[in-house]
């Protein structure tokens, strides 16, 4: 699809052919991170930001220098993980690169005027805080207690952001990493029996809510619904839906200086496009 692609621009004459190459090149290397091609897509980022033309734009252009930076960062978080288990040093080394990347991809999403941008990423940021707390990788910005409250509070950062682009309905991929995290909070067995699973309490929505702190409007619904009226289709509820997920996903189980939020170093997606439920990849 991306040599058609490239046949296709190739014949046409298209200005800002540079940039379109540089954002060619990051599809191809989103393509080898979906393949769990983890080297060949860090390569293709390599080749992008130490090559002509496509060097500046990645060091100049908003857009590029967001999804560059985004990508660069979940291929080290998903390093740091693998390295987690065996490497405790190489891990911990891993996992501060992707946090300076995560900053940079921040800082660029702001910049780039793409109105999801920021929302990818301060969920990616949440995410990664929270795996990297769950494996225990030691780095600068790591808390020894309170990582989860942390990560929901980037996760409701993600939720506000979007609220504040216009989106009337919560983020799909944000309700999967908070009952992601909901469930973590069990630590049961991988193959728990029926009897171990129904026994452990996942973090409630209340409690979500609750360590959402400043962000925890964002999971109460929709803008301009006022105390009284009914939640239209996809909003943030105290029972039900969300509840029902949280059961169903653990089923299934396979900077920006906010306030009340720990700023990461630096100035702390496009979203991971691997199981969000798991978090492998």
């Amino acid at each position: 699809m991306l040599r058609a692609l490239k046949r296709r621009r190739r014949g046409h004459a298209i200005a800002g052919n540079d940039y379109l190459d540089a954002m060619e090149g990051i599809v191809a290397a989103w393509c080898a991170y979906d393949e769990r091609d983890l080297p060949g897509a860090l390569a293709v980022l390599q080749a992008l930001a130490q090559n002509q033309p496509s060097a500046t734009l990645v060091q100049a252009h908003p857009h590029v220098r967001f999804e560059w930076h985004n990508l660069a960062a979940l291929i080290q978080r998903s390093n740091a993980l693998a390295a987690a288990p065996h490497d405790a040093a190489t891990a911990g080394a891993l996992a501060e690169q992707a946090a300076t990347h995560f900053d940079q991809a921040l800082a660029a999403a702001f910049e780039s005027n793409v109105s999801d941008a920021a929302q990818h990423v301060a969920a990616n940021i949440g995410m990664a805080l929270w795996l990297f707390g769950e494996a225990g990788i030691g780095w600068s910005g790591a808390l020894r207690d309170g990582e989860a409250e942390r990560a929901i509070q980037w996760i409701g950062l993600s939720e506000w952001l979007g609220r504040g682009a216009g989106n009337r309905h919560p983020s799909a991929w944000n309700a999967i990493y908070l009952m992601r995290i909901a469930r973590g909070a069990c630590h049961t067995a991988p193959r728990p029996t029926l009897a171990e699973f129904q026994a452990t309490a996942p973090i409630g929505v209340a409690a979500l809510r609750q360590l959402a702190g400043p962000f925890a409007d964002a999971f109460t619904g929709p803008p301009g619904r006022t105390a009284g009226t009914r939640s239209p289709p996809g909003a943030w509820r105290n029972h039900s839906a969300a509840s029902a997920s949280i059961r169903c996903c653990s089923r299934a189980a396979c900077g920006s200086n906010w306030p009340g939020i720990p700023r990461m170093p630096g100035s702390w997606s496009r979203r991971q496009r691997r199981c969000g439920c798991c978090g492998k990849g």
